[in-house]
């Protein structure tokens, strides 16, 4: 082989190699999706309302297939921090609280696409399954599921300093 033809593969080679780096490491195509969770608190019309309307923004269009909202106790761990494992839990029936599940939707891969939904508001293509109030000052945890991907997001129940007391 010549020396021009060894610097013409090594060139290539190499562009091929950058190319290939590059769609790795600064391309979404090769990464799983992740939904991007946001909560934000709108005042309800009236003065009725003990608490601010929760509004949840997704990042992008979603079809949920399940949406679930829990009233978390006191010091509840992020559920990374929650062991996983089959065996019994010796901790039932020693004063430990469970999430309170305070509001569940499941629906079909199909329901309708949506960025971003209010606490308690109908979603076309899913049926409601629990449904509570919220309360002044609770901490929950929502949990969304879009076909395979799944995310969560703690957040609190403000309180509407307009309602009337």
């Amino acid at each position: 082989m010549s020396k021009r033809a060894v610097i013409w593969t090594f060139a290539a080679v190499a562009a091929v190699t950058a190319a290939v780096a590059y769609a790795i490491f600064f391309t979404p195509l090769f990464h799983q999706p992740q939904m991007q969770l946001s909560v934000r608190y709108t005042v309800p019309p009236g003065r009725g309302a003990a608490v601010l309307n929760v509004v949840f923004s997704l990042g992008r269009m979603y079809e949920l297939t399940a949406v679930r909202v829990e009233r978390l106790p006191p010091e509840f761990p992020p559920p990374e921090q929650v062991p996983q494992t089959d065996a019994p839990q010796e901790t039932a029936g020693e004063g430990v609280e469970e999430p309170v599940l305070v509001w569940e939707m499941a629906g079909s891969p199909h329901s309708q696409a949506l960025s971003a939904f209010r606490f308690g508001q109908p979603i076309e293509g899913m049926t409601e399954q629990v449904r509570a109030a919220l309360e002044r000052g609770g901490t929950y945890r929502m949990t969304v599921e879009s076909r395979d991907l799944q995310a969560y997001i703690d957040f609190q129940a403000r309180p509407n300093i307009r309602a009337r007391n």
